[in-house]
């Protein structure tokens, strides 16, 4: 992220992703220290890992994820352990200096 501005600016990023694995919209999740991923019943999984650090990370559904972005808010660090239309995502919040650059990074990752 770029800020052309003489002032230091507070930013968020935000990556989210709607899960579809094995031709099915609805599976479960894991959250690790650095990664959350969308699991399907066969094995395949999709995952975020955060390669700057600190990014918050959640899997839930489809509203409750769009809400916490549309807020402004923060990903909580949860997800659900049961079948569901899943959905997951990373956030930054970063302070972005005066005529500065940051740079967020991420992998996105299918087994």
């Amino acid at each position: 992220m770029r800020n052309t501005t003489a002032a230091a600016k507070d930013v968020k990023n935000y990556r989210t992703v709607d899960c579809y694995l094995a031709n099915n919209d609805h599976g479960t999740a894991s959250i690790y220290a650095n990664s959350v991923s969308c699991n399907a019943s066969n094995g395949r999984r999709i995952a975020f890992t955060d390669l700057s650090g600190d990014a918050l990370r959640q899997e839930t559904n489809c509203s409750q994820i769009w809400a916490v972005a549309k807020s402004d808010g923060d990903y909580d660090g949860t997800s659900l352990s049961y079948d569901h239309d899943n959905v997951m995502g990373i956030n930054w919040s970063r302070t972005v200096p005066a005529s500065g650059v940051i740079t967020l990074r991420s992998r996105f990752q299918s087994d």
